[in-house]
């Protein structure tokens, strides 16, 4: 995918990049020649005289961009052998402030409608930009231009055509806009439907963004002159800086609030935070020039801030791409909108160039503006596909868990309720047996017998007890709860055979590692008195490092055969298991009457 999108960018770059020729390029500009003074108290009929005298001997630049700021103005003139048909004269300028043509023919002047920005309600072109329609003279006829323009840069690409070429090339040129338009409203409706869906609210932010240069193609291509949708001369002084603005302060809050920045890019997202403040802040003054019909401030403290940030933009992205906080490909259309709008900073292409070729110029920064949002509406929806699937998979986790954990409780139920039938099989069935033999046996059926097998029921019964007894343990009553449980054990066999050392300090166990830390030493002393006929058993605590608890329990009993652990009666595999679910080792050294050491290492924190 990333490979398939570099291979389109790299196109899309040559391309914008050439300048192709064409057999039939447009050779008007070669018969274009300049009045050799400015002078803004010049009438017609003075500039026909300075015509006659030779002063029209300035030649036309092959370019397209001319400085005309801060000039008189200007005056151009170019001669038709024979309008033989109506054609139609443009320049391919619609920010053109003020432009107007005089026709001089059979020493004739006809004069042709003023197009003034100023008086945009009166601005009748023939089409977008500056046209008049020259009417069939059958005769030489030279046509004289006056235009004016305080801008820095003025576009006087100029078009002549009969009707027929009129015709087409104004059905391309609004092919072009209008599959543009289509664009950028198909981007809305899908983005509004995302919206309507998700309720991701950072999704209208992107909206804003796409409707603002959407708005903007509207008035760069002079659309907005043909609807009339601004008046004043403030109005279209601001209105594409204005959009500009909004676009780009929607486009960083778009950033701020849908970007996944982690700990490490977080400064980006700061200073993503200052830019779209400024940009927002151009919007209030843009808005209050318009509010008070006057531009107080120089535009360039605006835009031209706006344009060096522009750069901290690209280069916050890039190092965003590098974090892989978002994906390589939406570098493309960064890269293609930056590339594009440098090119047209600092090239001004010729006059000669095919008309696919100014077509191309005309829009090739919105066709890179489109690019992006289509690159950024897959990375949204991307993005939120992933979100989706992560909640299923979530879900299903969850369901999958719960499932495990219903299990796991009904197995343990199961085990402890056999664990515990064994213990009462084995502990009170041999009492019970022996006491009915008792009493059925009328010769040695004495008081005496029959109290020595009640008192070892009793204490095997308190035995039992004291093993199935679980407090509520945590890591504060931890030690305490040990210690009670090897008094009453002592209690019971009448002497102090169980010593306990505990040298833990401050140590933070979970709920469920005290739990199970109580069960094994519990289990294992229990054992230890009952199975292996101990009569000392020693059990220490310790913190062995940092990072582990050693827990040590040793007895002088019986002991028992290593390899029969799963037959015999001490119950060491229930123990292995509840030492594995907390992550701990367990070591036994043990011989036949020689007793039995058990180690068993317990992970602090997990």
């Amino acid at each position: 995918m990333n490979k398939f999108l570099s291979l389109i960018f790299l196109v899309f770059i040559l391309i914008s990049c050439s300048s192709t020729k064409n057999d039939a390029s447009q050779e008007l500009y070669k018969s274009v020649t300049f009045l050799n003074q400015k002078n803004d108290s010049l009438s017609i009929n003075d500039v026909i005289k300075l015509y006659k005298k030779g002063d029209f001997n300035i030649a036309m630049e092959n370019k397209i961009i001319f400085n005309l700021k801060d000039l008189p103005t200007s005056w151009f003139h170019f001669k038709i052998d024979n309008l033989n048909e109506d054609k139609y004269f443009s320049i391919w300028s619609p920010f053109l402030e003020y432009g107007k043509v005089y026709l001089y023919y059979n020493n004739t002047i006809k004069e042709l409608n003023a197009l003034d920005l100023n008086n945009s309600k009166d601005y009748n072109s023939e089409y977008r930009f500056p046209t008049w329609k020259l009417n069939q003279t059958n005769t030489t006829t030279h046509v004289f231009v006056k235009v004016r323009d305080t801008k820095r840069a003025t576009s006087l690409k100029l078009l002549l055509f009969n009707s027929s070429e009129f015709i087409k090339y104004t059905q391309k040129d609004s092919t072009i806009i209008a599959l543009l338009l289509a664009f950028f409203l198909a981007m809305l409706v899908a983005i509004s439907s995302l919206f309507i869906v998700k309720k991701q609210y950072s999704l209208l932010w992107y909206a804003g963004y796409v409707f603002a240069f959407a708005f903007d193609l509207i008035n760069s291509h002079g659309i907005d002159l043909q609807l009339q949708i601004f008046s004043t001369p403030t109005e279209h002084s601001v209105k594409r800086l204005l959009f500009q603005s909004i676009g780009a302060a929607c486009i960083g809050m778009f950033y701020i609030s849908f970007y996944p920045f982690t700990k490490e890019t977080k400064y980006i997202r700061k200073a993503f935070k200052y830019i779209t403040g400024f940009y927002f802040l151009s919007v209030i003054i843009l808005l209050s020039f318009i509010l008070v019909n006057d531009i107080y401030l120089p535009k360039i403290f605006l835009w031209l801030p706006q344009r060096i940030m522009v750069f901290f933009i690209i280069i916050g992205h890039l190092i965003l791409i590098r974090k892989k906080v978002i994906p390589f490909y939406l570098s493309i259309g960064f890269l293609a909108t930056l590339l594009i709008y440098i090119r047209f900073l600092y090239s001004n292409p010729g006059l000669d160039l095919s008309l696919a070729s100014y077509f191309f110029i005309d829009n090739h920064f919105y066709i890179t503006i489109a690019i992006e949002t289509a690159l950024i509406l897959f990375y949204i929806i991307s993005q939120l596909v992933k979100s989706e699937f992560l909640a299923i998979s979530l879900k299903n986790e969850n369901l999958t868990l719960r499932s495990d954990f219903q299990d796991s409780v009904l197995n343990m139920q199961q085990q402890e309720r056999n664990k515990l039938l064994g213990n009462v099989h084995d502990s009170f069935g041999g009492y019970l047996e022996a006491l009915k033999l008792r009493l059925l046996t009328k010769a040695e059926n004495t008081p005496e017998k029959i109290q020595e097998i009640l008192d070892a029921f009793y204490k095997e019964y308190r035995y039992l007890l004291n093993s199935l007894y679980a407090p509520k343990i945590n890591s504060e009553n931890f030690i305490e709860s040990l210690i009670d449980f090897f008094d009453k054990l002592n209690q019971l066999t009448n002497s102090n055979s169980i010593q306990h050392q505990f040298s833990i300090d401050n140590t933070q166990f979970s709920q469920k590692k005290c739990v199970h830390l109580y069960r094994i030493i519990s289990e294992l002393t229990t054992n230890a008195i009952k199975h292996a006929n101990a009569s000392e058993i020693n059990i220490n605590l310790s913190q062995e490092n940092n990072k582990n608890i050693l827990l040590k329990i040793s007895d002088n009993g019986i002991g028992f055969d290593k390899s029969n652990i799963a037959k015999n009666s001490y119950g060491l595999s229930n123990i292995e298991k509840r030492v594995k679910d907390i992550n701990g080792k367990i070591t036994i050294e043990t011989e036949k009457n020689k007793g039995t050491e058990i180690k068993i290492s317990i992970p602090i924190d997990e």
